[in-house]
């Protein structure tokens, strides 16, 4: 089973599509932090959540991750997207982003796109790698966006 975590954004053909908000079109309404209604342990093949998990307190991401990596059956591939604090912090200091442009990148422009955390590509794949063991096949950085993507062994 392959599964798409949404925040609003469109859906995947060949995907589950679970949208957090219930806005997509062609997409379950779910609560993304918790699968279980979706999968079993150890069931899913692929889990993609691009740009959902910056939406989340800082103080609940890591059992959000730890939850869907507990989905992940043997050879399964978790794909996790958000913007890097680091690139957008790096521009920032340089002079090449205001003020605004800070603001509406780390944290959003309303509700309910808020952002409540920030992260790092750096520190994303290694919490992955050292707290599940899981081998990171892609670390990608473009512009101020981020992807890892790690496999369960």
């Amino acid at each position: 089973m392959k599964i798409n975590l949404l925040y609003g954004t469109p859906a995947m053909s060949g995907y589950l599509n679970v949208d957090h908000l219930g806005i997509s079109k062609d997409a379950y309404h779910g609560n993304i932090r918790e699968l279980t209604e979706f999968v079993d342990d150890a069931e899913a093949t692929e889990i993609i959540a691009i740009d959902v998990i910056n939406f989340f307190n800082k103080n609940e991401i890591l059992s959000i991750i730890d939850h869907w990596v507990s989905k992940l059956r043997h050879e399964g591939r978790i794909i996790i997207g958000a913007i890097d604090s680091h690139s957008v912090c790096k521009d920032f200091c340089e002079y090449s982003l205001t003020i605004s442009d800070i603001n509406s990148m780390l944290y959003g422009e309303e509700e309910p796109y808020i952002r409540k955390n920030a992260i790092t590509m750096v520190s994303l794949a290694h919490y992955l790698e050292t707290n599940h063991k899981l081998k990171i096949l892609k670390k990608q950085s473009i512009e101020y966006k981020i992807l890892v993507e790690a496999e369960r062994s």
